[in-house]
């Protein structure tokens, strides 16, 4: 009651100060008054980037009485108009950082502007007669485009990776085999510090190690600036770097039930104008999985219906190293050079045993039992190199940047199944067959980029250029175990290239106009692509241009008080297993084929949205509409044999309607509360095989995470989460709830930390879902073990300074301080 109270009055004091203002210019008349501005900018000393929403308080220099106050935007730039002439001093202002104060700010006749120089705000932690006091850091940071999500707070997914940082975070929903949806989809683009991964989507989350990374950005409507690939937007992973002087580091290293490890070590070196960077990582994390599958089939001919019954026990593995190492150079005071290199190995496997059930009703003839057992292991080494260039023409954000990156990875994937025949007690009676399939490819990405950025009096200009080039080649292999011996299937050998260039420029311009940020950006880009089947002799050629607006704006409305609107338009295009027409069996019962003739996607998405901050708690609220058309789809069809033949389509359309709200707040000192809740109408519209297909579904979700911070540098956090049901263009996916909990204790002047978390507390994990079409209907349940326990233990060396930490970085409940 007591924080409602302050709020109010908060609230009715900035409505009152507002008044009063207006009331005295006003009463002065009006524009014709002598008035000046005061402009400026706001940087992260340590970080060297702009802050958004930083306090800028301008007081009277004669006796400290209030004058006008504003936030800092996006860009860290402020200013206060109709300011008369006097003199006057600033205050700046931001939780995490240390206050600034800017004396002797003059306004007169003849300096009706005054523009104060780059103000450097320090980070803000420090001991006072050895009473350690912090900064500390919101968990979720909702700005105008973008919420950025500080890892260090997550304490359950400590030792776990970039997916189950994303299980509590808004907009994001997770599955039990950690598939990442944003808002619904799974077409995003996952960034790693801007720059393309080498893994895509779910793979690249799923291979970085949580300990790794120190925050997360959530883009729902990217600017023009870029890439618009991925119709639902962009997940970008800001990992740690520490730029500390001399050597520092940090290990960690994880254990958890059922054989799930994961293990780190980031070293920096910071010796005159060189910064050296340099990690590892190792993560083996197995788990299993029970579920049942009910098929049936429709004969086109008759009355009979076959039935296929699936009892599934599903061992799987996700594991993976990477290690990493590069270097920083100072050229000079205005431009620094990056270089930096990256290899490993990303595998995932399964061991799949069935009991299967097959019977045909009406019918005579008896059911038919069997065991199966299906091996698949997916094998990728990687490596990528990149290079950057930066020159600052000036402190006011006047700069180039450039940018080269490469990537290769190679794969050698296994499909291998067996089936025995049994009879009605699982007990084999004969050998029915063996198979194995292997894919193997190469492939390489090159891409090229240049971003130019120019304030100006009334604003900022960015421009700039990419050009990306990938390619592949893919060979698709069968073999039948005859004999005793494993036989190659010449008629199923598959052979195809796949190229794609794009050549894109952008431009976009921020400024303001009668109170209101905007920024508008244009980009255009050219695409080639060509699609070789070797084996068919067929090429399918795209050669097309398109155009990717965007638009954002956003208005103060009191102090911490804003409003936000924004537009962008994103594309998915096909990725080349979607595209080849080959056929691949996945197994007695699955095939797997691609479709050519596939269209990219397009997404128009627009947001609507209100915040409120006051003290160190923010609320929020967004309305948002995306139209996707040609909505590429996963769709299902009866084939030969009791196959179900799985495929991809372009649909007609699919919308998504909703509200997200957030609250982030700290209900006492020791209890900080997040919690996010989702309300949205889905809907599709489109046919497959002349079958209409359209479905609509109000779907909704929440999260709540709740932590509690002990006397004794003790943290303890809980947090549960309900993703509800949902229609899809050929069934239902049922919803599911989650939670997690976790207690962390810090030691040795907390350059320890030892974390116990346990996920899945209530074991009410599951995937379930119907799919029905022309000729079938099909039912899967599949459920996770849990509850999973896992121990984390940290440490970190040299890099504790006590006396300049802060906001990204430095809050309490950060190992170790550092920015690795």
């Amino acid at each position: 009651m007591k924080r409602i109270s302050t709020v109010l009055l908060i609230t009715l004091i900035s409505l009152l100060f507002a008044s009063i203002k207006s009331h005295g210019q006003r009463g002065h008349g009006g524009s014709h008054s002598p008035q000046g501005t005061i402009k400026g900018v706001a940087i992260d000393e340590q970080a060297q980037s702009p802050i958004e929403y930083v306090n800028v308080v301008l007081f009277k220099a004669k006796d400290s009485s209030m004058v006008d106050g504003t936030v800092t935007d996006m860009d860290g730039r402020y200013s206060l108009d109709k300011v008369a002439f006097g003199k006057y001093y600033l205050e700046f202002d931001f939780i995490g950082f240390r206050k600034k104060i800017v004396e002797d700010v003059t306004i007169t006749p003849q300096s009706q502007t005054y523009t104060t120089d780059t103000i450097y705000l320090e980070q803000a932690a420090h001991e006072i007669e050895g009473v350690e006091v912090t900064g500390d850091r919101v968990d979720v940071e909702h700005k105008v485009d973008k919420k950025v999500i500080n890892v260090g707070q997550d304490y359950s997914a400590q030792g776990g990776s970039a997916v189950e940082v994303l299980e509590n975070v808004p907009s994001v929903e997770v599955d039990i085999e950690g598939n990442v949806e944003l808002r619904g989809s799974g077409s995003f683009r996952v960034l790693i510090n801007g720059k393309p991964s080498v893994l895509e989507g779910s793979d690249a989350l799923q291979q970085m190690s949580a300990s790794r990374i120190k925050s997360i950005e959530i883009i729902t409507n990217p600017s023009a600036k870029y890439d618009p690939e991925g119709t639902a937007g962009i997940i970008n992973v800001i990992t740690k770097k520490q730029k500390e002087k001399g050597l520092n580091g940090q290990v960690r290293a994880t254990a958890g039930t059922k054989d799930k490890y994961d293990a780190s070590v980031n070293l920096n070196y910071q010796i005159g104008k060189f910064n050296f960077f340099g990690s590892f990582d190792y993560r083996d994390f197995n788990f299993d999985m029970d579920g049942r599958s009910e098929r049936e089939l429709y004969s086109e001919n008759s009355d009979t219906t076959t039935f296929i019954d699936q009892d599934v026990n599903r061992s799987m593995e996700r594991s993976g190293y990477s290690f990493k190492t590069g270097f920083d150079y100072q050229l000079t005071e205005s431009s620094t050079v990056s270089l930096s290199g990256k290899l490993g190995n990303f595998g995932f496997g399964h061991d799949m045993k069935r009991k299967t059930t097959r019977s045909i009703i009406p019918g005579d003839t008896p059911a038919n039992y069997s065991l199966s057992n299906s091996d698949f292991l997916i094998d990728h080494d990687y490596y990528s190199l990149s290079f950057d260039y930066q020159n600052k023409f000036d402190k006011e954000g006047h700069k180039l940047d450039g940018s080269v990156y490469y990537s290769n990875s190679s794969s050698d994937d296994e499909n291998q199944w067996a089936s025995e025949i049994t009879n009605s007690e699982w007990e084999v009676t004969s050998e029915n067959y063996k198979e194995q399939n292997i894919e193997s490819g190469d492939e390489d990405e090159l891409q090229v980029k240049l971003d130019y950025t120019k304030p100006t009096s009334q604003g900022k200009l960015e421009a700039g250029y990419m050009g990306s080039y990938d390619y592949s080649d893919n060979q698709y292999e069968v073999e039948r175990f005859i004999n005793n011996d494993w036989t190659s299937i010449d008629s199923l050998y598959n052979s195809y290239e796949y190229d794609r260039l794009i050549h894109a420029l952008y431009t976009t311009y921020h400024s303001k106009i009668i109170g209101i940020d905007y920024k508008l950006g244009l980009r255009g880009e050219y695409t080639n692509r060509e699609l070789s089947q070797n084996i068919m002799d067929k090429t399918y050629k795209v050669d097309r241009f398109d155009v990717f607006p965007s638009a954002h704006f956003s208005k103060k409305i009191t102090k911490g008080e804003q409003v936000f609107l924004s537009y962008s338009r994103r594309v998915r295009r096909p990725r080349s297993w979607y595209l080849d027409p080959f056929p691949r069996q996945s197994d007695q019962y699955s095939k797997r084929i691609g479709n050519p003739d596939l269209d990219p996607e397009y997404t128009d998405s627009y947001e609507l949205g209100y915040k409120k901050s006051f003290n160190k708690s923010f609320f929020s609220i967004e309305s948002y509409y995306r139209r996707t058309t040609d909505e590429i789809d996963r769709i299902r069809t009866r084939g030969e044999n009791d196959e179900m033949l799985r495929t991809f389509k372009n649909l007609d359309t699919e919308t998504s309607f909703g509200l997200e709200s957030m609250i982030n707040t700290s209900l006492f000192k020791w209890w900080d509360l997040n919690a996010n809740a989702r309300l949205y109408r889905y809907s599709i519209e489109g046919n497959i095989t002349e079958q209409d297909v359209s479905a609509k579904s109000n779907n909704w979700n929440a999260r709540m995470t709740n932590t509690f911070k002990l006397p004794t540098s003790t943290r303890i956090q809980l947090m549960a989460g309900y993703r509800g049901p949902s229609a899809t263009s050929q069934g239902e996916r049922e919803g599911f709830l989650m939670s997690s909990a976790a207690i962390k204790q810090s030691m040795l002047n907390k350059k320890m930390n030892i974390t116990l978390s346990v996920r899945d507390l209530f074991q009410t994990m599951k995937h379930e879902m119907t799919s029905e079409g022309e000729y079938f209907r099909e039912y899967n349940r599949f459920e996770r073990e849990s509850p999973i326990f896992r121990l984390s233990i940290s440490y970190s060396f040299n890099n504790y300074k006590a006396k300049k930490r802060g906001v990204n970085g430095a809050e309490e409940d950060f190992e170790g301080r550092g920015e690795f």
